[in-house]
């Protein structure tokens, strides 16, 4: 099977070289085949925008389908959620030079990871009030929470930070390879909670709701 997703790529690279030899075409996009990462997939450069293309993954197609239940279903608000993704993407981009793992900087997947953290942490008060009502009060809860941000002692997950320490071991030894509960353990430690019930109360996403 996967041998046949490879070759379908490739069919579609030696296609697209054959077509940009016919006199008829005058622009010619950028089309690179990366064959020696996980997952093979072709880059395209399309009228100044980067597009991947790849074929039967599932893991792509699953994030979707949760960003989209997220923004529609969860966060609303006329496509907050998309609305702050798009405009951390262009600051990260255009400004910070921080996104685009083909460029060795952070990748698209850790982008969404951040802007959920978020929402799910900091959009209401403990009294449900809302916080965050527009993509800018985002952005500047963004900058004021990662702004200080310890990353040598912890990474992020959806529900909270996790500390790197001995992080393999502990998720082995004591959680049983369950990143959903060594994650919110890790949160009711993080914001001193005082069991794991007050800590989930908090929480805009729930493990189980995901």
């Amino acid at each position: 099977m996967l041998k046949e997703k490879n070759c379908l790529l490739r069919s579609l690279v030696n296609r697209h070289h054959h077509d940009m030899k016919k006199p008829c075409i005058k622009k010619k996009d950028d089309i690179i085949l990366v064959d020696q990462a996980d997952v093979e997939i072709i880059k395209v450069q399309f009228m100044g925008m980067m597009v991947d293309i790849s074929i039967g993954q599932h893991g792509g197609l699953c994030t979707l389908d949760l960003m989209n239940h997220l923004n529609e279903n969860v966060i609303g608000k006329q496509h907050l959620l998309k609305r702050s993704i798009i405009l951390l993407k262009a600051w990260m981009t255009y400004e910070a030079s921080l996104l685009g793992s083909q460029l060795a900087c952070m990748a698209t997947y850790g982008l969404y990871t951040l802007c959920i953290y978020i929402y799910n942490n900091y959009s209401r008060d403990q009294q449900g009030r809302e916080l965050i009502q527009n993509e800018m009060q985002f952005l500047r809860k963004f900058f004021s929470i990662f702004g200080n941000f310890d990353w040598d002692k912890y990474m992020i997950t959806i529900y909270g930070p996790v500390r790197q320490l001995n992080f393999y071991e502990r998720l082995r030894d004591e959680f049983s390879f369950d990143m959903n509960l060594l994650a919110i353990n890790e949160r009711m430690q993080y914001f001193n909670h005082a069991s794991q019930e007050e800590t989930m109360a908090c929480l805009l996403v729930k493990p189980s709701e995901i």
